[in-house]
């Protein structure tokens, strides 16, 4: 089964960098699909399995690699079909053995997931 999350992340960018160049690059960063390349972002769905854990860490460094951005300030989340609110999200989200995180970001399948960045500071 697929659980699929709602996100609002807020990152900080560093003074000298161009709000809309990082908001570009995380996008880029966590972006479901596979790029010209050939390399895949965070959400695309090879880097999850069933039953493993959402691990909050391993978000925040795909956004912290991203030139030009300070911090991760915020991310909040919901699980679609669980709750309506959005909280700050835990370090750790748990799934049951056969559940399997999903977030397409794909604005005519919402129920698949998706994500709004936001991006404080820099110029």
């Amino acid at each position: 089964a697929y659980v699929s999350f709602d996100l609002i992340i807020t990152v900080c960018a560093e003074p000298w960098a161009y709000r809309g160049d990082v908001l570009a690059g995380v996008h880029k960063a966590l972006s479901p699909q596979r790029q010209a390349d050939g390399t895949v972002g965070f959400f695309h769905y090879n880097n999850f399995s069933l039953g493993t854990p959402f691990n909050r860490s391993r978000l925040d460094a795909a956004i912290q690699r991203v030139p030009g951005v300070d911090g991760v300030l915020s991310v909040q989340y919901r699980r679609r079909g669980r709750f309506v609110d959005l909280r700050e999200m835990p370090e750790r989200v748990s799934f049951a053995p056969g559940e399997i995180f999903r977030l397409d970001n794909d604005p005519n399948w919402p129920e698949r997931g998706s994500y709004r960045l936001r991006v404080k500071g820099g110029k």
